[in-house]
């Protein structure tokens, strides 16, 4: 987790967006593992909008990463999946990076 929060640090410092963008799905995953899905939703739904609004960019799983939206529509209720994507497409960047860097280090990390 300390190699994700320098690495979103940089890319914010840099204004790198995409970079942002991946680092938010990284972070989203160890949210996922961490048991705290909604956060994970959150930061997955901002990265998502970072990439639509550059274009474009790859799907976390592409490098094997679990996908905080998938995982969110798979385990939670269709009312609370929506509220968090909602939240997290109206995030400001440095608002998902904070949240982001405040996301706690899971206890384990399951197997997939």
């Amino acid at each position: 987790m300390a190699d994700y929060r320098l690495m979103l640090e940089t890319w914010q410092a840099l204004d790198l967006r995409l970079g942002i963008a991946y680092g938010l799905e990284r972070v989203g995953e160890v949210a996922i593992w961490a048991g705290d899905v909604p956060r994970a939703v959150r930061l997955g739904a901002t990265a998502v909008r970072i990439k639509e609004e550059l274009g474009g960019g790859l799907s976390p799983w592409i490098g094997g990463a679990l996908e905080p939206l998938v995982v969110g529509r798979e385990q939670l209720s269709a009312v609370e999946f929506d509220r968090e994507v909602a939240a997290g497409r109206a995030m400001d960047i440095e608002t998902a990076v904070e949240e982001a860097l405040a996301t706690p280090l899971p206890t384990s990390v399951p197997s997939r």
